[in-house]
């Protein structure tokens, strides 16, 4: 008998954990697949990871957090079919013109959004309450949050887009090619700076890396910047 009911316990349990680790896909598809695109991301409270996919379209994943959500009945999907709207999923993703953007239907929810991108969109990320993880892309890239540690790690970034990164409570951790050429612009408030890249400083006080190039601006009031060159 106990061990009929340790089993159900833990069958119980495992249960929960996969539904509370489910995640909600939505597809949106672009008004032109040739030209690139823009994806703009508002959360108050949960991660953001966006990397590159091999599509010429945004797929968002959402998972949902603990906390209270209203439920709906569940759909029945007949195979080999997915989702293109996003009524009624507590998250929308809203494209014009290529231009895409992600958002929760309330400030209230919860989630983690885990999207992909095509590899040469511009990104557009926000969080509150978060951390941000950006992995090869090659488009301008701007990423903010409040509490969090924001992350980017890409093998081939071009040649003249801009990139700016910023968090009030957490670290700015960035790897990039060591041939990568950029003027720098870090600011630490309550933290250090820290790079193995052979980092120049300019008669206006910026930093430049290979030569300079686009401006990458990262900053953070309590945390530490890394700036970490990768060898291709």
């Amino acid at each position: 008998m106990t061990r009929l009911l340790i089993s159900i316990f833990v069958f119980a349990a495992f249960a929960a954990a996969q539904e509370k680790t489910k995640t909600d896909k939505l597809m949106v598809p672009l008004s032109d697949p040739a030209q690139p695109a823009t994806v703009k991301v508002r959360l108050v409270s949960g991660n953001i990871t966006v990397t590159a996919g091999s599509d010429p379209q945004v797929v968002v994943d959402a998972e949902p957090l603990p906390g209270p959500v209203a439920g709906r009945a569940k759909d029945d999907i007949p195979a080999g079919m997915h989702r293109i709207d996003s009524a009624g999923r507590g998250f929308k993703a809203e494209e014009d013109h290529n231009v895409v953007m992600i958002g929760t239907e309330r400030a209230s929810r919860r989630v983690n959004f885990l999207i992909q991108v095509p590899p040469n969109a511009s990104l557009d990320v926000e969080t509150t309450n978060g951390s941000i993880a950006l992995t090869n892309l090659s488009g301008a890239i701007s990423a903010r949050t409040s509490n969090g540690s924001v992350t980017v790690r890409l093998d081939h970034p071009p040649p003249d887009k801009p990139m700016s990164l910023s968090s009030l409570n957490g670290k700015i951790d960035v790897t990039i090619p060591a041939d990568t050429k950029a003027r720098l612009l870090l600011k630490a408030n309550h933290g250090a700076i820290y790079s193995d890249f052979d980092v120049k400083i300019e008669p206006d006080g910026t930093r430049s890396i290979n030569g300079g190039g686009p401006d990458y601006s990262f900053q953070t009031t309590s945390g530490a910047i890394l700036v970490h060159s990768k060898a291709k």
